[in-house]
């Protein structure tokens, strides 16, 4: 290929691209959290923002099977390297999702810090993903394991949605959380827990907590634009 006709592709292609902003979500879980934010892409794709020709999310599926608390989240973090050194997908914006379960303090600290070191950005849970979806309900700063966690969310998604209750494995929580009360519930319930925990330095003693407020309200806010178009 000539150097003319090179640079003219080259340049055709800035123009193609220049608009897309494409994002990569690596989540620990396969289902959960895998689920919302494909809810989240869904909504984009209605209002027009995903582009036929590319994708405005690159949706990454992990699943780990990690036994033991030794091997630690930081297992996401590597896998995110490994893939995006495989892959010619230049993204604007990555972001890592994933809780802190029976993971050590010093692994989750860890994981957390080397993320932003590379340049990523982290939506994490402390406990679990769950704590999100309650905060579409009820403020809650009580430091429950999982299962209880899981346990109130049942309770209510039985009481104010539907008698189907909560699965871990349900593809449209994103649908049903937005119909019940939307995103702002939640964050403004998730900006209280960060107030509450301001002076902790530790993310692992920060509990219970959740940053995904900070990804669901980026993408969130980008569908509520094109809505007052």
């Amino acid at each position: 290929m000539s150097s003319r006709k090179r640079k003219k592709r080259i340049r055709k292609e800035n123009i193609r691209n220049e608009n897309i902003v494409r994002y990569l979500i690596a989540c620990e879980g396969k289902e959960t959290e895998v689920n919302y934010f494909e809810g989240i892409k869904k909504k984009f794709e209605e209002k027009g923002l995903l582009r036929r020709d590319s994708t405005v999310f690159d949706l990454k599926k992990y699943n780990f099977e990690i036994k033991g608390v030794e091997r630690g989240t930081d297992e996401l973090l590597k896998e995110v390297n490994r893939y995006i050194n495989r892959n010619s997908n230049i993204y604007d914006n990555i972001w890592l999702v994933f809780d802190k379960d029976n993971f050590s303090d010093e692994s989750f600290n860890y994981t957390i810090e080397q993320s932003k070191n590379n340049g990523y950005s982290v939506a994490w849970s402390n406990k679990c993903f769950e704590l999100w979806f309650l905060l579409y309900f009820e403020y809650n700063d009580s430091n429950l394991n999982c299962k209880n966690y899981i346990e109130k969310l049942d309770t209510n998604v039985k009481k104010n949605i539907n008698e189907k209750g909560y699965k871990k494995n349900r593809k449209d929580m994103f649908e049903i959380l937005e119909r019940y009360s939307g995103w702002k519930k939640a964050y403004k319930n998730a900006e209280k827990l960060v107030n509450k925990f301001k002076n902790e330095k530790s993310y692992a003693k920060k509990a219970p907590y959740t940053t995904v407020y900070y990804l669901v309200k980026e993408l969130c806010e980008i569908i509520e634009k094109q809505d007052k178009k």
